[in-house]
């Protein structure tokens, strides 16, 4: 199967580009890991220890996919604020005036009765 290469966004920097995908991998490696755990709990008959020892395995998994996953939500989030800040930077640019404009004439108000 060929991947294509996923277009990542350009406000993220060269680091939060690098951090995702070593978060990536390592959710997709414990995820493995936790699927193999699941396996071997369901298809072997295992003693009590053996037992309590998956028991454990998995659970210090599933903490370290819910850090994972944490720290994922922190860079995307981290990536969507830079997002606004060079938007609202780029159009506050584009938008704000450089000099005040000055009025050539006095404004006249009509009164109508």
């Amino acid at each position: 199967m060929i991947r294509k290469k996923k277009r990542i966004p350009t406000w993220f920097s060269e680091r939060q580009v690098a951090q995702l995908r070593d978060t990536a991998i390592r959710l997709r490696n414990l995820n493995r890991k936790a699927l193999s755990l699941l396996e071997h709990i369901t298809f072997w008959r295992l003693s009590d220890k053996q037992f309590i020892d998956a028991r454990e395995s998995l659970g210090l998994t599933v903490t370290l996919m819910s850090s994972a996953l944490q720290r994922r939500l922190q860079l995307v989030s981290n990536g969507r604020e830079s997002k606004n800040r060079v938007l609202s930077d780029s159009l506050s640019a584009t938008w704000a005036p450089t000099k005040p404009i000055p009025l050539t004439t006095s404004p006249r108000i009509y009164l109508s009765r």
